[in-house]
């Protein structure tokens, strides 16, 4: 079975089921597979302009943006099932994120590929979406 992603396909397969352990591995893999992750246009749009809008992240940074080589690179490590998204300041003191892959056990794998160093918004804006 390939996962569909935003990005694609991602050529990795679950194990034949052949015991019990392998019946939870596959569950959990499906658990995580299933949720799409999708939300609509309108419900991005409340969420982001709720947070542009609240006081308390006034003047924070409200988007990031980073290359979906990085990401893939990120999703294609040997085991990487998922991607746990970190809340971050640089060393500027601005909100980032730090991604990181997961395992089938939604465990960090923090000896591959971390991402960070987004291109901050402001001021690397888009300033046509409706999400800002």
């Amino acid at each position: 079975m390939k996962i569909r992603t935003p990005l694609g396909i991602i050529g990795k397969f679950l194990p034949i089921i052949l015991s019990p352990k392998h019946i939870i591995l596959h569950f959990k893999h499906n658990t995580m597979t299933n949720n799409s992750h999708e939300i609509t246009l309108q419900e991005a749009i409340t969420m982001t302009h709720a947070y542009q809008n609240s006081p308390q992240f006034a003047g924070q940074t409200k988007a990031g943006l980073i290359s979906a080589t990085a990401v893939k690179e990120l999703l294609n490590q040997p085991g990487c099932l998922g991607v746990r998204i970190y809340f971050a300041l640089n060393a500027n003191n601005n909100l980032t994120l730090v991604l990181v892959g997961t395992d089938i056990n939604e465990k960090d794998m923090t000896t591959g590929v971390i991402l960070d160093k987004l291109k901050d918004c402001p001021p690397f804006c888009n300033f046509d979406s409706p999400l800002l």
